[in-house]
């Protein structure tokens, strides 16, 4: 959000628009926002700048520039290919070909925009125009700049690209076509009926994949039933995120934890013991990531403990319920719903 309103604030600078008096003020008010944010945080906490560089060392965002820009491609390529890891993505390729096209056009009228500008030539346009332009070329700068790319950023992209559509539109409307022509009111609806019939078929498609793609269903409440029916809701547990409404949040440990445990060989067992945990739920998921290790190790941060996790449940625990849930124990969108997975249940005994 910041980095799209310095990108308009520059832009309109550069359009000679606002003074940089102005544009430098914002800028401090903004900095001092952030200078402020970072003083309050250290101190609640005295590690939070430690501990915020450590987490987002974990997700990437300290990778060289090279590292940067190949993950930039990355990302749009699997947006492009719908592969979302545990993401469900939609078919967007109708949005990111327009996005890609409409970039290309919009880029040549910036240049030649700001270069009438700079040699006090008459311009057509005026800063506003740009501002949908000007605001995907933010969102997708901040994503390279904080180097996290995360396949839910497209919810900001699409709004854009639909309004970067219409001011093409109205653009070419203004520009393209003669005021005189007398077929030129009817072109305007005609356009913006293709349009919205193309991005409505779109979705439609989408949303009847979605369903036809999955073979097998279970509701979450569902499985939420069925794990109540085997262990009480006030115990303590062991499991994924996925299934913390069925217990008490301040009993539950998120799985995802163990991947921050040392090299020790009891280290599994020792997180269970110093935490009285009582029961482990676990669904078959962890299983494949563990037989394709180490492509999907990153869901679980690593999975260097499985092999001690499997001896404790073998040594350590009764299995008490098996049910087949098929939605949620498997959380790679690919495979969930593809398949009847598994969700087991454990009791850990003396």
């Amino acid at each position: 959000l910041g980095v799209t309103f310095v990108g308009i604030l520059f832009f309109k600078w550069l359009m000679r628009e606002i003074p940089m008096s102005y544009f430098l003020k914002l800028i401090g008010l903004t900095a001092l926002g952030v200078i402020g944010y970072v003083v309050i945080g250290y101190t609640m906490n005295p590690d939070f700048i430690s501990g915020y560089f450590e987490y987002g060392s974990a997700l990437g965002v300290d990778a060289p520039l090279v590292n940067r820009f190949e993950g930039f491609y990355w990302y749009w390529y699997k947006l492009f290919n719908q592969i979302g890891g545990t993401y469900d993505l939609f078919n967007v390729k109708l949005t990111l070909t327009l996005l890609w096209v409409l970039s290309l056009i919009w880029s040549a009228s910036l240049l030649t925009t700001l270069k009438n500008v700079l040699q006090n030539k008459v311009t057509y346009h005026t800063a506003a125009i740009f501002y949908p332009f000007v605001t995907l070329v933010s969102i997708a700068l901040s994503l390279l700049i904080i180097g996290r790319y995360n396949q839910t950023a497209i919810v900001f992209l699409i709004p854009f690209t639909i309004l970067l559509s219409l001011q093409s539109i109205q653009t070419f409307m203004s520009r393209i076509v003669p005021i005189q022509n007398k077929k030129s009111p009817i072109i305007l609806p005609v356009l913006l009926i293709t349009l919205a019939m193309l991005w409505g078929l779109n979705l439609w498609n989408n949303l009847n994949a979605y369903d036809t793609q999955r073979f097998y269903s279970k509701s979450y409440e569902a499985m939420l039933n069925e794990i109540a029916e085997h262990v009480p809701s006030d115990s303590i547990v062991l499991g994924n995120l996925n299934i913390i409404e069925a217990f008490d949040p301040n009993h539950f440990y998120d799985i995802r934890n163990l991947g921050y445990l040392d090299d020790e060989v009891t280290a599994f067992q020792d997180y269970v013991e110093s935490r009285h945990i009582a029961y482990i739920i676990l669904h078959e998921e962890m299983d494949y990531i563990a037989r394709t290790s180490p492509k999907w190790d990153f869901l679980y941060v690593n999975i260097d403990y499985y092999e001690a996790m499997q001896t404790f449940l073998e040594q350590h625990t009764i299995r008490i319920y098996t049910f087949e849930n098929p939605l949620y124990a498997m959380r790679l969108s690919r495979f969930s719903g593809t398949y009847p997975w598994q969700t087991v249940l454990y009791k850990v005994i003396e």
